[in-house]
């Protein structure tokens, strides 16, 4: 999925994290709305953390995965950076075979 939507990371940054960041400076109601977005991928990973048995720490390493994928969006868009982009998308996965 990254390396198909690295160009528009690079060029326009997530959306989602985009749209969360500017609601959350001065309408929190239309904010927590845009965060049920980042609510179903957080729920979807939490589910294959528990499928890979990590039981009470699957929500916790959840957001971490959100938070390192988010990172590597928005940095990525500040550098204009697509290699930067691939290469955090190798150190997500080389992450995940450590789970």
């Amino acid at each position: 999925v990254i390396k198909v939507n690295a160009g528009d990371l690079v060029h326009y940054g997530c959306p989602i994290g985009s749209l969360n960041t500017e609601l959350g400076k001065g309408q929190p109601e239309l904010q927590s709305a845009a965060r049920k977005m980042f609510d179903l991928l957080s729920h979807w990973i939490e589910k294959q953390m528990v499928f890979l048995g990590k039981g009470d720490a699957s929500r916790s390493l959840s957001l971490h995965m959100l938070a390192m994928l988010q990172g590597a969006a928005l940095t990525s868009h500040a550098y204009h950076d697509g290699s930067f982009l691939l290469e955090e998308s190798q150190r997500i996965i080389a992450w995940l075979d450590t789970l």
